[in-house]
């Protein structure tokens, strides 16, 4: 997943690749990690925002499309969503 975080990552190829049907994966994925795929892949994808935020100069939309969202405002509305703060003002309150 981490790999392949700045593509468009579905759970029912994740599991298609993994050669399981998707409510197998879906079941064992929870059970593994606490968490349904879909969200795991929102919060890695969010701690790589972050990370963008923290340590690049890079605009919303680079960020976006570095980390695989569709568009600017899915990332800011997930993030928001995440750390109850938009990505523009987390890096002002960690500068």
């Amino acid at each position: 997943i981490q790999t392949h975080l700045r593509d468009s990552l579905r759970v029912e190829e994740l599991a298609e690749y993994c050669c399981l049907s998707y409510p197998w994966f879906a079941k064992k994925f929870r059970e593994i990690y606490g968490l349904s795929c879909k969200d795991y892949i929102e919060q890695i994808r969010v701690a790589q925002v972050e990370q963008y935020l923290l340590f690049t100069d890079l605009d919303l939309a680079r960020i976006s499309e570095a980390t695989g969202y569709a568009d600017c405002s899915h990332m800011i509305k997930n993030f928001k969503r995440v750390k109850n703060i938009t990505p523009g003002q987390y890096r002002l309150k960690q500068r």
